[in-house]
C-alpha cells in the first residue's frame, strides 16, 4: 500500500523495479487496467523508469495482495544495546608443547616423536585449568584460541594439568592474544555504522568477532544439542531423509544431514551494512559408534542382502550372532574380495577406533588389515628376544585374553 511504501522509504530508483517484481507475485494484475491512484510524493520518477513498466501503487484496488511464503537461509544478526555490555571478551593464545624426544644411545631402536595432544585432550585440559571459572564465562575452539569474559582472567605461563592417573601431565601454555595489548572481542561492533568505518575494510574490522561467533555456534551445537561439528559444518546423526532406505548405506555407513553456517556482511540496499548468518543444508556419510564385531557383520552381510536396504539389519544381526558364536574362525570364507573391502576406506582402513587395554581409553586410527589372524601374526619382541604372536603378546604384556583371536 502507499502507506507501507512510505514507511519502507526505498530509494526512488528502486520503485519501478520493485513494482515490476510485484506484478508477477499478484494474481490478476493487469498493467493496462486503469486503477485508482492516490496523491503521494513517492510515485516513480519517469526519468528513472524509461526502460521499465510503470505500475500503480499496490493495494489500492486489490487489497493487500496475495500472501507469499518465503523460505530464506539468510538471517540478520542484531546486537541490542542492553546486551552490548556483556558482549566483551578477551582472547588468549593456548599452546600444548610436546616434550622433547629422549636421547638414546647409539644402536638403540628409534622412538617415535611425541605428537601434539588431540582435540579432546586439549579441551579436557582447558576445562580442568578453568574449573574455577563458570562454564558460561569461557569458550575454547578446541585448537589454540581461548576466550574469556572481560571480568575473568587467566594466569599466563605454563601449567601442568593431570588428566588420567598413571599418565604424565599435559603442559598448557597460555599467553595473551595480540601481543602486549590483549585482543578484545566486542560484539557491539556487529551493529555496523558506515560513518565510523572511515574507509576501513568492514570484514577486517569484525573478523575476530565473526570468528568468536563461529566458535560459539559450534560449541553450543556440540555441548548443548549433542551434534557433531567438523569445521563450520554441523551434523546431526539422528536426522536423515524421510525415507529410511536412503539413510542406510553400504558397510554400516549412514547418511547424516546437517548444515553449514557462514557469517557475512551484506549491503541492506539502504546505504548501510548488516551482519548476516547463512545456513545451507549439507549431507555427510557417517558411521555410528558400534563394536567392531557388529561392523564386520555389516560388511560380511553385504553380499547376502544384495544391496537391499530392508535386509541389511537382518543380515547384520545374523552375522553378528555367528561371529560371537564361532569366535576363532570366520562364519564364511574370507575371500579376496572381502579382504580388499576390509582393507579399504569403505571397510576398516582409516577408521577411528577406541581401545582400552592399557586401563584407559585411547583413540587410534586403523592403518591396514593383515591377512593373518592374531593367533598366526607374529612379530619380533625386543624385550624377550623372540618372535611372539599378537594374541600371546596381549596375554603376557597386559594379561588380556583376546575375544576373537582367530579373526
Amino acid at each position: 500500500t502507499v502507506e507501507e511504501w512510505a514507511i519502507i522509504n526505498l530509494p526512488r530508483s528502486m520503485h519501478a523495479f520493485v513494482r515490476k517484481e510485484a506484478e508477477a507475485a499478484t494474481d490478476g494484475w493487469d498493467p493496462n487496467v486503469q486503477h485508482q491512484t492516490a496523491n503521494t510524493d513517492i510515485s516513480p520518477n519517469p526519468e528513472d523508469c524509461r526502460n521499465s513498466v510503470i505500475l500503480q501503487p499496490l493495494g489500492l484496488t486489490y487489497g493487500r495482495g496475495k500472501p507469499i511464503k518465503l523460505l530464506a537461509n539468510h538471517f540478520l544478526i542484531k546486537v541490542s544495546a542492553d546486551n552490548a555490555g556483556g558482549g566483551k571478551w578477551l582472547a588468549w593464545q593456548v599452546d600444548f608443547p610436546t616434550p622433547p624426544a629422549s636421547i638414546l644411545p647409539a644402536g638403540s631402536r628409534p622412538v617415535r616423536k611425541p605428537r601434539e595432544a588431540g582435540k579432546e585432550l586439549r579441551t579436557n585440559a582447558v576445562r580442568k585449568l578453568l574449573e574455577q571459572v563458570p562454564a558460561t564465562d569461557w569458550l575454547f575452539d578446541g585448537g589454540h584460541r581461548l576466550y574469556t569474559k572481560r571480568s575473568q582472567s587467566v594466569s599466563c605461563g605454563k601449567h601442568e594439568v593431570s588428566l588420567t592417573k598413571g599418565r604424565p601431565p599435559l603442559v598448557v601454555e597460555v599467553q595473551q592474544a595480540g601481543g602486549a595489548k590483549q585482543q578484545e572481542i566486542d560484539l557491539s561492533r556487529l551493529a555496523l555504522d558506515p560513518r565510523k568505518m572511515n574507509g576501513k575494510n568492514v570484514s577486517d574490522e569484525i573478523s575476530e568477532e565473526f570468528r568468536f561467533l563461529q566458535v560459539a555456534m559450534r560449541c553450543f551445537a556440540v555441548s548443548e544439542l549433542g551434534l557433531i561439528a567438523k569445521g563450520r559444518r554441523v551434523v546431526n546423526p539422528s536426522i536423515g531423509p524421510s525415507d529410511m532406505q536412503e539413510v542406510a548405506l553400504k558397510h554400516g555407513r549412514e547418511l547424516w544431514m546437517g548444515y553449514l553456517a557462514n557469517l557475512e556482511v551484506i549491503d541492506d540496499g539502504l546505504g548501510g551494512m548488516r551482519c548476516s548468518l547463512s545456513l545451507n543444508c549439507s549431507g555427510s556419510v557417517g558411521l555410528r559408534e558400534m563394536p567392531v564385531i557388529e561392523l564386520l557383520a555389516h560388511i560380511i552381510g553385504e553380499d547376502w542382502c544384495k544391496g537391499k536396504a530392508e535386509k541389511r539389519k537382518e543380515a547384520a544381526a545374523y552375522y553378528t550372532s555367528e561371529l560371537e558364536q564361532t569366535g576363532n574362525y570366520w562364519p564364511r570364507a574370507l575371500t579376496q574380495n572381502l579382504m580388499r573391502t576390509l582393507n579399504s576406506e569403505a571397510g576398516l582402513r582409516k577408521l577411528r577406533v577406541v581401545v582400552n587395554y592399557a586401563g584407559y581409553a585411547r583413540k587410534c586410527t586403523v592403518v591396514s588389515i593383515t591377512p593373518e589372524s592374531a593367533l598366526d601374526k607374529k612379530f619380533w619382541l625386543e624385550e624377550e628376544h623372540c618372535n611372539i604372536s599378537v594374541a600371546e603378546y596381549f596375554k603376557r604384556k597386559w594379561n588380556i585374553t583376546l575375544q576373537h583371536p582367530g579373526l
